[in-house]
């Protein structure tokens, strides 16, 4: 193995070396930042760290590819490390402990089009009151599918949306707010109908996968023990674009050994539709008050390509 230091400019070399403490990175684009984590992950191994040992979680498949990639022309292979997006880090999760979850070991994810599909055709027997589409039951579906992966993004269930509307109900109410409690009592029937369309069809979809993780973590501490040990060292690349229930999931499995590196672009979010948002990387700074902050927005050396 080449020296792991050798391609790096001197701040990215800072934040390789950085294994004790939670990392923030700070890293614009072409600012060599997938070969600054792939570097990272390399450098941990060659201290000592074992690949097992080590979870680095990317947004998208591609991220995860280009970083596998990396880090196997470093290492000559990734055997033993994980190096996935969210949901299939999730999904195996979900898989290894089917039993503590209410699910049959047969689940089915139900894909984006499906729940379109469902949510259309079904339109009219969710018992609409109040809601108003002008009989374009696609729109409608498609608002709601928006509406529910947003709840899932912040862990927000049908039951929770259920309490807030008993709760409004018990104020006196001027005519507009009554006229959006009985839209959100629309909105609440479908949701609801499609968590149980679901339930009965064995199915998850991709909100399901986190929030059952989630749940998975937060309620079973042998479960978090076990992969509070298990993965030692945390990365998540694209942290700018990490929904609540993500930042949730990382920081139960971090928060024990704490060596986390986090690498984020606070001007540019691509997944802003999925639900990311900016706060969590002020959220990281609580969770993790003792973190060394690392800022490199700077071209690259000359001979280093951009990334």
């Amino acid at each position: 193995m080449t020296n792991i230091l050798d391609n790096l400019n001197s701040q990215q070399q800072e934040a390789v070396r950085e294994i004790e403490k939670p990392l923030l990175i700070i890293a614009g684009a072409g600012s060599g930042k997938t070969l600054t984590v792939a570097s990272k992950i390399a450098y941990l191994i060659d201290q000592g760290a074992k690949a097992e040992n080590i979870l680095a979680l990317a947004f998208n498949q591609k991220a995860a590819e280009e970083l596998k990639n990396r880090v196997i022309s470093m290492l000559g292979n990734s055997e033993d490390l994980s190096i996935s997006t969210f949901h299939s880090f999730c999904n195996q999760v979900i898989q290894d402990n089917i039993l503590n979850t209410k699910l049959n070991a047969n689940f089915k994810v139900i894909t984006d089009t499906a729940q379109l599909v469902y949510l259309t055709k079904n339109i009219n027997s969710f018992g609409i009151e109040h809601l108003e589409f002008n009989h374009e039951p696609y729109t409608l579906a498609e608002e709601m599918k928006k509406f529910i992966s947003r709840c899932k993004d912040e862990s927000i269930s049908p039951d929770d949306i259920q309490q807030y509307i008993e709760k409004k109900e018990k104020n006196m109410l001027d005519e507009e707010a009554l006229e959006d409690l009985n839209n959100l009592n629309d909105i609440l029937k479908i949701y609801q109908a499609y968590e149980d369309y679901k339930a009965k069809n064995n199915m998850l979809d991709f909100g399901d996968m986190l929030c059952t993780v989630h749940n998975l973590l937060k309620s079973k501490p042998l479960i978090l023990k076990r992969y509070q040990e298990k993965f030692q060292f945390v990365i998540v690349d694209e942290f700018q674009d990490t929904n609540y229930i993500q930042l949730q999931i990382v920081h139960l499995i971090a928060s024990k050994h704490s060596h986390i590196t986090v690498v984020g672009d606070d001007d540019q979010s691509i997944y802003r539709f999925r639900g990311a948002y900016l706060t969590n990387i002020a959220e990281f700074k609580k969770m993790f008050p003792n973190y060394v902050e690392k800022n490199f927005r700077t071209q690259l050396p000359q001979h280093q390509k951009k990334s």
